[in-house]
C-alpha cells in the first residue's frame, strides 16, 4: 500500500538565540542575551533608549556581528556558527535590513541600487519586475528607478530602502530607525506603506525605534531592557 508523502513543514521559528554574548573589545562591557524567540508573522516594536544597544541587537540578528558566545538559529538553520560566506548567502535570502541611514550606494541607479540585493540573492531576470511592483507599491513613479539614489528626497531614499530590502521576498526584516529624518506626517506615511506591505507578504518584522509614538503600529512590544543586560569587564589589576 503507497502512502503520500507529507511535504516537510516550513519552520514556524524565524529566529531562536540562546546564551549570546557580545562585546566591541576585550575592555567594552558585554552584551548579553539569555534567550529570545521570534516566531513566523510577529511584528514587533523593540524599543529603548538611545545608546542601548538596539542597533547592536539588529547587526547580530543579521548576521553582520558575530557574537562570541552562544547562538543564533535562522529558520531552524545554524546562523552565527556558519562561515561567512554561508552567513552572507543566507542573510541575502532570506533577511532584509533597512538601515538608519538607508546605505544606498549613491551613483548608482535607484534600479541598480535594488538589482544589487536581487544579485547576491542569485535571484534570475524576474528581479526587475519584482522591483518595478514594489516601487509601485511603494508609491514612486517609474521614472525614479533610472535616477542616481543622490538626487532623491529622504522620503524617496526610504521607499527605495524598503523595496531593497523586501526584493528577495524575505522571513524576516529587521528595521533600524528609519523613521527619524521624517516629519509627523512623513514618518505615518511611511508605517502604513511598511507595515501593509509585510502584511501581504506575511513577513515577520523586528522595528527597532526610540521614539514611543510608533509603538501603536504593532501589537507586540519589547523593551530591550527586559531581553539583555550588560556585562562588565573583568579588569585584571
Amino acid at each position: 500500500m503507497l502512502t503520500a508523502k507529507i511535504p516537510p513543514s516550513s519552520p514556524t521559528q524565524v529566529i531562536c538565540v540562546e546564551h549570546l554574548e557580545y562585546a566591541y573589545n576585550k575592555q567594552a562591557p558585554s552584551f548579553v542575551l539569555p534567550k529570545w524567540q521570534i516566531e513566523k508573522g510577529q511584528r514587533i516594536f523593540l524599543h529603548g533608549p538611545s545608546g542601548a544597544g538596539k542597533t547592536t541587537l539588529l547587526n547580530l540578528l543579521a548576521g553582520i556581528l558575530v557574537p562570541q558566545q552562544g547562538t543564533i538559529h535562522l529558520l531552524d538553520k545554524p546562523f552565527s556558527t556558519c562561515r561567512d560566506s554561508q552567513r552572507d548567502k543566507l542573510r541575502a535570502q532570506h533577511i532584509g535590513v533597512v538601515f538608519q541611514q538607508f546605505n544606498l550606494i549613491a551613483h548608482l541607479s535607484v534600479l541598480d541600487n535594488i538589482r544589487l540585493a536581487a544579485y547576491f540573492a542569485k535571484q534570475g531576470k524576474q528581479a526587475d519586475e519584482h522591483a518595478f511592483d514594489l516601487l509601485h507599491k511603494l508609491q514612486l513613479p517609474d521614472y525614479i528607478a533610472s535616477q542616481p539614489a543622490s538626487s532623491l528626497s529622504i522620503g524617496q531614499q526610504q521607499r527605495v530602502a524598503i523595496a531593497r530590502a523586501l526584493i528577495n521576498a524575505p522571513e524576516l526584516l529587521l528595521v533600524d530607525e528609519p523613521t527619524s529624518a521624517l516629519d509627523a506626517n512623513a514618518r505615518d506615511a511611511f508605517m502604513s506603506l511598511l507595515l501593509n506591505l509585510c502584511e501581504a507578504h506575511n513577513t515577520t518584522v523586528i522595528f527597532v525605534s526610540h521614539d514611543p509614538q510608533l509603538a501603536s503600529y504593532f501589537s507586540q512590544k519589547v523593551a530591550l531592557q527586559e531581553l539583555v543586560t550588560i556585562k562588565e569587564p573583568n579588569h585584571v589589576v
